[in-house]
């Protein structure tokens, strides 16, 4: 009997059985616990299909963190260079528009 309290850390655990009635087809019950501590768990027919499964699994929540990441990580550099400069980015990105619109008017005289 499959324990998932057991799991460590990128350990996984599985068992193959049928369930009843008779004829019924082979499935596969699989667990799988993350390096963060959460469980994937599913029953497919074949092992092969529960892995593919939990990879799909790891790979969006892999994307989802990074996505994450990615958003607080721009967040805190807009912020920092809104302190650095002592305006909001969109004041910084008008003032630069102005100053192309002139520099590029200055060109034409």
């Amino acid at each position: 009997m499959l324990n998932p309290q057991n799991l460590q850390y990128g350990e996984e655990q599985y068992e193959a059985y049928k369930p009843a009635p008779r004829g019924a087809v082979e499935r596969v019950q699989y667990d799988y616990r993350d390096y963060d501590g959460e469980l994937f768990s599913c029953i497919k027919p074949t092992l092969d299909e529960c892995r593919a499964e939990r990879d799909r699994w790891l790979d969006t929540k892999n994307v989802n963190k990074l996505t994450r990441l990615l958003s607080d990580t721009e967040g805190q550099m807009v912020a920092a260079l809104e302190k650095a400069i002592g305006k909001p980015i969109e004041q910084m990105v008008a003032d630069l528009e102005s100053e192309l619109r002139k520099a590029g008017g200055q060109k034409g005289e």
